[in-house]
């Protein structure tokens, strides 16, 4: 009688649950998938005109290009010269020709010493020979600065600022061996280092970051034949890399282009030298400049003693060079105030865990807005404020979204967080204008909130997905929504949710940083945050936009699908005011390293770091000057990537995934090989296949079963 009342209760349950989900999807189909009717006149030549002739204040519409926020030799660069005192103080008045490089190594004079003899020279003094890395490292930094004082005749400012990159990141790499105290032995376990001879690992130079390089170009080979093959994965952090390569395959050991690791790949100094980042934005016809500010380069301690003391003024200055280099190229500005930047010793106290962390914001903002306030037009206060307080203090690693959820609700952190970041917006919304009024200059501020398609892949993952949009589809903007002049919306494409992780569909088409790609989902976003805060009449702008695509095959259809997403949308009534694309040259990603390819222009680190424009740069700078896609445009690169389809290329794609295709989440951790797909998603024409669980396939089958019959006998 008991296990009769007990199976009672679990099928009344079963039936609940069932219940409830299919009510929930239907909901979901409804509002989220259910095929609409093309906004798009496809029969037209010119499928989209964008206003690009018109002020935005009058219903006009602008094209952006966004920079990276910030890179490690950059870094490298302002931590010498707040240790030496010395920092350039003009950028030069004319810009660089755009095929000039001043990187490479001929430009350099600067003779880097081997182990043996940095040994040498510890040793003599009294120290304890190769080993001694702290002395080491501070005797060839020493040697730098004299270097470049005794080789233009003590012209040591204005050598500093035409320093090549490689004796930056020699420096930087000094500093980190130093921190570290690496040996011999620890280097020899690197993954890009592993496998070679024990002569080979001993000649390898542990100052000079071509060594490494030298061990990387040896597995290049290797980066064609990783087929994922399940092995264990390579752990890519510095945690990961300094552990050693046991368990790990000689495939993967190729693997060198892995995140967190600077130096691994150089990459153009833009911090340096801007102008030739700018002449290369400027050949797009984009008339906004999309860069940040770095909140540890201006304050980089904790203002203990006083605000002012905290202040790197020379950082300081030299942002403001470089603005004044953007807007001399012809283009506005659209700057972000907090790029996931939380400076180390914010971070040491729990950054926006605590409330102090505001009011040392707000000191910032004022202090750039004071400075800047005369040449940018756009500006942003957080960008993604979710992304960062779920990666920060929801998970400290590869965690699944239960683990995530966990983390958030039990401790309520991700609430906190949230709160004292819009806290923190709104006062800064009220700084900015207040400075502006008494500049008579009209600007705009508003966020970049992520916003990412989630869809279930399984029956019994629509509550997942429920609870993951409800935790970030809304939650910050409707704290700020009053105090925004815009919204900014970053979208890449949509993601499938199985069980409580991601999930790879085969008959998907992938980006290589494991987004699938949707232009409709951007159609979807926009009509969905339009018609909850339409009563404030408040624009859009499309912050970020781009897809990581080595090949560039899939970038050159995804830039003018998702641009034809945003037309719809704007023929149905949504404000747009511009669309900015991510990025404009291949960028250090803060989670990912240098693994994810997102520029319109290559860099060719084999000469001399110079940019490569690929063929989507021409299409994007087409479309930005005229303001409008055609259908040639458009049939041309949906051909080209049939094209490429037809002929069984593959690529590779950074996201790892098992045998049942659930991917590992929010971190790189194998390349893995895929053709191309041959799926039409162009906005307007993709079909959702349905749910993809073996229960929901086979009653779809079941369905679908008494048609396929009929059809088969009227044939036969």
């Amino acid at each position: 009688m008991f296990l009769l009342n007990v199976s009672k209760v679990f099928g009344v349950a079963g039936i609940i649950a069932v219940a409830a989900n299919t009510f929930a999807f239907l909901r979901i189909h409804r509002r989220k998938l259910a095929p609409f009717e093309n906004p798009i006149d496809e029969s037209q030549e010119v499928l989209a005109s964008f206003p690009v002739n018109k002020d935005v204040d009058d219903d006009g519409f602008f094209f952006a290009i966004s920079t990276a926020s910030a890179l490690l030799e950059e870094d490298a660069c302002l931590k010498f010269a707040a240790e030496h005192g010395d920092y350039p103080e003009e950028i030069k008045p004319e810009p660089k020709d755009g095929n000039q490089s001043i990187l490479s190594e001929s430009q350099t004079g600067l003779k880097v010493r081997s182990s043996e003899q940095l040994g040498e020279d510890t040793e003599s003094k009294g120290g304890n020979g190769g080993q001694n890395l702290e002395n080491a490292s501070t005797l060839c930094a020493k040697n730098l600065s004299e270097h470049h004082q005794i080789k233009e005749g003590g012209r040591h400012n204005k050598d500093l600022y035409e320093m090549p990159l490689e004796e930056w990141e020699l420096l930087n790499y000094e500093q980190m061996a130093e921190k570290e105290q690496w040996s011999r032995e620890q280097v020899s376990r690197f993954p890009s280092v592993a496998g070679l001879g024990k002569s080979e690992v001993e000649n390898i130079d542990l100052y000079d970051p071509k060594g490494l390089h030298k061990c990387y170009d040896q597995h290049l080979e290797l980066l064609g034949s990783i087929e994922g093959k399940g092995e264990k994965l390579l752990d890519p952090t510095p945690e990961g890399l300094m552990k050693g390569s046991e368990n790990v395959t000689d495939e993967q050991k190729g693997v060198a282009t892995q995140p967190k690791v600077s130096y691994l790949e150089e990459k153009p100094c833009s911090w340096s030298d801007p102008d030739r980042e700018l002449q290369l934005a400027k050949g797009t016809n984009a008339t906004v400049f999309h860069m940040g500010i770095d909140w540890n380069r201006i304050m980089p301690e904790e203002p203990l003693d006083g605000f002012e003391k905290a202040i790197n003024r020379k950082a300081l200055d030299r942002y403001r060079c470089k603005i004044e280099r953007v807007r001399a190229h012809g283009l506005r500005v659209m700057l972000t105030l907090f790029h996931q930047s939380l400076p180390t010793w914010a971070c040491a106290y729990g950054g926006w865990k605590k409330d102090k962390t505001i009011d040392y914001f707000l000191q910032y903002t004022r202090l750039i807005v004071d400075r800047f306030y005369d040449l940018v037009d756009f500006w942003i206060t957080f960008n993604e404020p979710h992304v960062f307080a779920l990666t920060t203090y929801c998970c400290s690693g590869p965690a699944n979204l239960f683990q995530v959820a966990a983390t958030a609700l039990r401790q309520r952190v991700y609430r906190s967080t949230i709160n004292r970041m819009a806290t923190a917006h709104i006062k800064a919304y009220d700084i900015i204008h207040d400075t502006r009024e008494k500049a008579s200059r009209n600007v705009s501020v508003g966020i970049a909130h992520h916003t990412s398609f989630m869809r279930p892949y399984g029956f019994f993952d629509i509550p997942t997905v429920e609870f993951s949009n409800w935790m970030t589809c809304f939650g910050y903007v409707d704290h700020v929504f009053s105090k925004l002049d815009f919204l900014g919306i970053n979208y890449y494409g949509q993601e499938f949710i199985s069980s409580v992780g991601l999930k790879l569909v085969e008959n998907e088409e992938y980006s290589e940083s494991g987004r699938c790609i949707y232009p409709d989902g951007l159609y979807r976003v926009l009509l969905d945050f339009h018609n909850r805060y339409k009563k404030f009449n408040v624009p859009f702008i499309i912050t970020k936009n781009g897809v990581a695509d080595a090949t560039d095959i899939l970038r050159r259809p995804y830039i003018l699908e998702h641009l034809l997403a945003v037309k719809a949308a704007m023929n149905k009534g949504v404000p747009v005011k511009g669309y900015c694309f991510w990025a404009l040259s291949d960028n250090w990603e803060s989670a990912n390293g240098h693994s994810f390819k997102f520029g319109l222009a290559a860099i060719d680190s084999d000469n001399n770091l110079k940019y490569i424009t690929q063929p989507s740069y021409y299409i994007f700078s087409e479309v930005a000057k005229s303001g409008s896609i055609t259908k040639g445009q458009r049939d041309k690169a949906w051909d080209e990537l049939q094209t490429v389809i037809e002929q069984g290329n593959n690529r590779f794609i950074f996201f790892g995934s098992d045998a049942q295709g659930a991917m590992h989440a929010g971190r790189v951790e194998n390349r893995i090989k895929r053709p191309f797909v041959k799926k039409d998603w162009r906005f307007g024409h993709y079909r959702p296949d349905g749910l993809q669980d073996p229960v929901s396939r086979t009653i779809r089958w079941i369905c679908r079963a008494p048609h396929m019959i009929s059809t088969r006998q009227e044939g036969s």
